[in-house]
């Protein structure tokens, strides 16, 4: 993905296919396995929820947690990730073994009210 890229996918904002997180892995499994059980999505992490890019601390350990996440959902997701601008881009494709788990739950996108 490039700077570009990036910047669109921000200015969009948070959606069906894409989620912000400011910082670190909390609640990144039920949110990982929500797009598993749709059609895939994005999640960048080191963007606050107002869609201000803030990075991240230390983006090669966050990777590996990120990648611990994947696995422990049920059955282990297959991800995609990168850097841009010190932003973490986990990129969900999407599965073919629905349904996905996450801490023995099944979890879905929620629907926004209009």
């Amino acid at each position: 993905m490039t700077h570009e890229e990036l910047q669109q996918l921000i200015r969009l904002g948070e959606g069906f296919t894409c989620e912000f997180k400011q910082s670190g892995t909390t609640h990144l499994g039920r949110e990982l396995c929500a797009f598993a059980n749709a059609t895939g999505g994005i999640v960048l992490i080191g963007v606050a929820d107002d869609g201000r890019p803030v990075g991240v601390q230390d983006a090669n350990r966050l990777k590996s947690e990120v990648q611990n996440v994947a696995r422990s959902i049920e059955p282990p997701l297959v991800i995609d990730m990168d850097v841009v601008d010190n932003i973490l881009i986990v990129n969900v494709p999407a599965q073919n073994s629905k349904p996905y788990s996450s801490g023995g739950k099944f979890w879905l996108l929620a629907v926004p009210h209009g």
